[in-house]
């Protein structure tokens, strides 16, 4: 069955992989240099439910992949070959509103996770881990930075011995737009507010580190 997304894409050990929604269960992908693509994932890694792979991140020789799962919450898996693949974290990191693990990041020594939350009256949450085993997660942020507003973490990107991290808000009356904050390893700063000053700038997406070596965001309005 075709997927009916591409999501997220990613290299890792020599192949670049391709993680899908599909109703019938996320699809993951790879091809290598002679464009032949070949079905690693074809059902949520067995659990159906797992309809998308939202993020894929290659961490200390593994490559960790963060799903969509709206009935149980949001799961993580893992594979050192890309053909195995295990389960470290379910039901949504505890919470079975956090629908989605949407972005994985190393920094510090550390594997982060951020989530997508389900929730109208609670937001995003971060998690890390040293090693990325199971049972060795700990919550560092919760409920969208005290923004029930900000629903998911859209973006985490390391710069300057900085983590950066953009984050999706409502939008309507009452919401006020979508924040990036930077932490040092210490100290969570908030360097952008209420979308650039825009109640209508909803997604602050992707955080990218380009050439002038300066970070630069695309926002969504």
């Amino acid at each position: 069955q075709r997927f009916s997304t591409t999501a997220v894409l990613a290299p890792f050990n020599g192949h670049l992989y391709v993680g899908a929604y599909n109703s019938a269960g996320a699809q993951l992908w790879k091809t290598d240099t002679s464009h032949n693509w070949t079905a690693v994932i074809t059902n949520g890694f067995g659990v159906t439910i797992n309809r998308g792979i939202e993020h894929l991140f290659e961490f200390e020789n593994n490559l960790y992949a963060g799903t969509w799962n709206q009935a149980q919450g949001g799961e993580i898996w893992r594979s050192s070959n890309g053909a195995n693949w295990t389960r470290v974290v379910s039901q949504g990191l505890g919470n079975s509103l956090n629908g989605a693990v949407s972005r994985l990041v190393s920094f510090g020594g550390e594997i982060y996770a951020g989530t997508w939350s389900l929730s109208n009256t609670y937001g995003a949450e971060i998690w890390r881990s040293p090693d990325g085993d199971t049972g060795t997660w700990t919550q560092v942020i919760t409920d969208g930075f005290a923004d029930s507003g900000n629903f998911a973490i859209a973006a985490m990107q390391v710069y300057s011995d900085a983590l950066y991290v953009g984050t999706r808000s409502y939008s309507g009356p009452g919401n006020d737009g979508a924040d990036l904050w930077r932490f040092d390893g210490i100290t969570w700063t908030k360097v952008i507010t209420d979308g650039f000053g825009s109640a209508s700038t909803l997604t602050l997406d992707d955080a990218r580190i380009i050439a002038e070596q300066a970070p630069y965001v695309t926002t969504v309005a």
